[in-house]
Parts: C-alpha cells; structure tokens; sequence
C-alpha cells in the first residue's frame, strides 16, 4: 500500500488505461434527469444549425460523464489508496467529447501536506487531467485525497 510520502509534490501519472466512449454514455446521460437534446438525439444534432456548426452535427458526449470516466481512470493508481477524498474543486471542460473518442487520465500533485484535522493523514492537492487519442486534454479538475503517513 502507498502512503502520502510516496506522492511528492511534482509527482506525474499518466494512468496507463483508457476507455473509447461508446453509446453507453447515453444511458448514463438519461440517469442523471438530463434532458440536453446535445447529448442523445443524433436527429436533433444533424438538423440544428448551432450543433452542426459548432459540433458537425455530432452528439456531444455530458461532461459528467467524461468527469466520472476520468476519476474512475486515476482510481486504481492514487484514489484507492486515499483513506477519503475531502474534494473536487475548479473543474472545467477543455474540448468537448463524442463518441468513438478514447480517454486517458493524468494526475499531477501540486500540493502536499499534513492533514487539517488529522496528524496520522497527509493531504494531496492534485490536477486532474483527461486527455483524448489526440492527447488534447478536454477536462480539467482539482482534486484533494487524504492518505495515510508512514
């Protein structure tokens, strides 16, 4: 198990999986009560004249979807060894994404420290990128874990 001094400030992960994004995201979309045409009615999308074009007439994939995937990505390689995760803060989408784009995660820790409230506990400030295929990164988002000290 990794501590918090395993995570020095300046640490870089480019979280080895990635994921293509499919129909699925539609699903999900429907889930979470949004009812954004942009993000499920290819029919909509081919006909409006804004998303065809800003978007080529392409259904934009919900951006909380594309935070779930790219916090789900970081996970295996910090996230689970945080004993909590205090918080996400100052998150923004760079470039939209569409279907048959593939996903990649990067975490970089910008801040570390002890613990507000607990000495036995470190605190990591990181940035969380996403990137696509094309390396663009299309969200960005701050993120504060807690982990254990040796």
């Amino acid at each position: 198990m990794k501590t918090f001094e395993d995570f020095p400030v300046g640490t870089r992960i480019r979280h080895l999986q990635g994921r293509t994004l499919g129909h699925e995201h539609r699903f999900f979309t429907s889930l979470c009560m949004n009812g954004v045409q942009l993000h499920f009615n290819q029919d909509f999308c081919e006909k409006d004249a804004v998303v065809r074009e800003s978007f080529q007439g392409r259904i934009v994939v919900y951006g909380g979807y594309v935070f779930t995937l790219v916090r789900g990505l970081a996970s295996p390689d910090l996230g689970e060894f945080a004993v909590r995760e205090a918080g996400f803060a100052n998150g923004r989408h760079l470039k939209p994404c569409f279907e048959g784009d593939t996903i990649y995660a990067e975490s970089e820790v910008v801040e570390a420290a002890p613990s507000p409230d607990n000495p036995k506990l470190g605190r990591l400030e990181i940035k969380l990128t996403g990137r696509n295929q094309a390396n663009d990164a299309v969200l960005e988002v701050e993120q504060v874990v807690d982990l254990l000290r040796r």
